[in-house]
């Protein structure tokens, strides 16, 4: 996933990850980026390797919980 993705549409005087709106103005601004940025990059379970299974169906989500666990478990080996 490219940087650039994430400072594309950044509002003006967003200068770090914890700054705060200075004004009301600009803290409707700030939410309307936000808003904007996320209906242009929807948060998506199948991301790194898209699924060819209907969304929202019992089969798409026993595979996204396949998918999950198995790298989970390189991280956290299940118990024996």
């Amino acid at each position: 996933m490219a940087r650039d993705m994430f400072a594309e549409g950044l509002p003006q005087c967003f200068d770090e990850p914890t700054s705060s709106p200075r004004t009301g103005a600009e803290a409707t601004a700030w939410q309307d980026a936000n808003k904007s940025w996320w209906q242009q990059h929807p948060m998506r379970y199948d991301w790194a390797e898209t699924s060819r299974l209907q969304p929202g169906t019992r089969e798409f989500f026993e595979e996204l919980d396949r998918r999950f666990l198995a790298a989970a478990a390189t991280f956290f080996p299940p118990r024996q």
